[in-house]
């Protein structure tokens, strides 16, 4: 599936910024509504397309993550020719998403972080305001490789009302 892309960067390094189109189209991908995240690769080869497929759960306005796809962008030749591949791994990376900053770590230098699997955590409070009293609840981990979901905090709902969604802390990403 090949695609001109509609995500753009500027450069300013010269007297004319130059503008280029770095990622295919989203609706060939998946539907628009479903999230969806661009991570780089900790090797930094590599860019990710991260999407949480939902699915409504308990009550109106409770969505819980059903499934995660992760796609990589992969050029054909062209100089503004890109498509997404499925891939069945992460390369040993861990993927954190969520309402904050979404960043890939080797899982191998994180003690606690499993292999090719994609931590998620709810960022939907800001999308879908009239769910807010609930307070974050869709919170887990899925593994890749094995296509499975598990839980990596389990957060209580009568202390959760009205918190924003959490967010991902790392002590450093940087090696000395």
């Amino acid at each position: 599936m090949l695609a001109r892309a509609n995500v753009e960067g500027v450069g300013t390094r010269g007297y004319v910024p130059v503008l280029e189109m770095v990622v295919p189209q989203w609706s060939e991908i998946y539907e628009i509504s479903k999230p969806s995240y661009l991570v780089v690769s900790s090797s930094g080869d590599e860019l990710l397309m991260v999407v949480r497929c939902l699915e409504e759960r308990d009550h109106e306005f409770s969505f819980v993550t059903a499934d995660v796809k992760v796609f990589k962008l992969v050029r054909a030749g062209g100089a503004s020719c890109y498509y997404y591949v499925e891939v069945e791994d992460l390369n040993g990376d861990a993927v954190f998403i969520g309402d904050s900053y979404s960043v890939a770590v080797p899982a191998a230098e994180f003690e606690g972080c499993e292999a090719d699997t994609v931590y998620f955590s709810d960022d939907y409070v800001e999308v879908k305001p009239h769910y807010f009293h609930l307070g974050p609840h869709d919170i887990g981990k899925f593994n890749v490789k094995e296509r499975k979901f598990a839980s990596h905090y389990v957060a209580d709902p009568a202390q959760n009302r009205g918190m924003p969604p959490p967010i991902w802390v790392f002590p450093t990403l940087m090696k000395q």
